[in-house]
């Protein structure tokens, strides 16, 4: 107790007086305010101090696999997380590939196309509520903000940076695929969630420019302002007619598919799995 003027008051002797007053919040509080932030920030504010490590949990509910590195990496860190790997519900693979452009047949064709190659081809870009996968991007999905969008069109990237970093895309998968880290990592993890319930194969992750239907890591570790070709798995509609390659017996244009169906089969999820989705 201290004394003033004869008058006793007390003092908090749980908190020292000299700790910051943010960090003497209930953790409801904490709580209800991080509800209102990206995991990004919530990753950043775990990494402050030992009271918003302890006291604010990141929102983990799904996991992403592809072929690329950094969600390879992310993949297997929460599934060898023991905290982080019994909230995982459902894991997405990303189907969509960063496009490698096709080696022309001749030297003609890898110069110029012909009009042929566009005619009934329409505008990717018109706006009209629903795209070509039946997605309404202007509906309260999960995606960035407007303010977010628009600092990234602000911000767009020299066409020169956003090559060169596109080529940096497209070696890491080729490495990927062909090391098969991404199938691996699958193999060895796909029983190591809990409560694992549902499988989704889809190739709408990328969604339109700077509106990620999933923000993975892979779009997470874009550069601010990345301005790149939207990679998607299969034909869709109102648009060119895709072009049928030669069969592949590796399967590769339809490997989310083909490696699950195996995984589940084999019962590597232990029967956990009771939803599969290919969207």
């Amino acid at each position: 107790m201290s004394h003033l003027n004869g008058v006793s008051k007390p003092r908090n002797r749980g908190v020292p007086s000299h700790i910051s007053a943010t960090l003497r919040l209930p953790p409801k509080i904490v709580k209800i305010i991080v509800d209102q932030v990206p995991n990004s920030t919530i990753k950043n504010l775990r990494l402050t101090c030992r009271f918003y490590s302890e006291t604010v949990a990141l929102r983990l509910d799904r996991v992403f696999i592809s072929a690329n590195p950094r969600n390879v990496e992310v993949f297997t860190a929460i599934a060898n997380h023991e905290a982080f790997r019994a909230k995982i519900t459902e894991i997405i693979w990303d189907n969509a590939l960063p496009y490698v452009r096709p080696e022309p047949h001749n030297e003609a064709e890898g110069d110029y196309g012909s009009d042929d190659d566009y005619e009934g081809c329409e505008d990717e870009d018109e706006d009209d509520g629903s795209d070509e996968d039946g997605i309404d991007w202007r509906g309260e999905g999960p995606g960035p903000s407007l303010v977010a969008r628009e600092q990234q069109m602000s911000e767009q990237m020299p066409m020169e940076e956003a090559w060169e970093h596109y080529q940096e895309l497209l070696q890491q998968q080729r490495d990927v695929l062909d090391s098969k880290a991404h199938i691996d990592a699958l193999e060895k993890h796909i029983g190591s969630f809990p409560a694992l319930e549902r499988i989704t194969i889809t190739a709408a992750t990328h969604g339109r420019l700077y509106n990620p239907l999933y923000e993975m890591p892979m779009i997470c570790a874009f550069p601010c302002g990345f301005n790149h070709y939207i990679p998607r798995g299969w034909p869709i509609i109102r648009t060119c007619v895709p072009e049928c390659d030669d069969w592949d017996e590796d399967c590769s244009d339809w490997q989310g598919f083909w490696v699950v169906t195996r995984l589940l089969a084999e019962d590597r999820d232990y029967g956990r799995v009771t939803d599969l989705r290919v969207c």
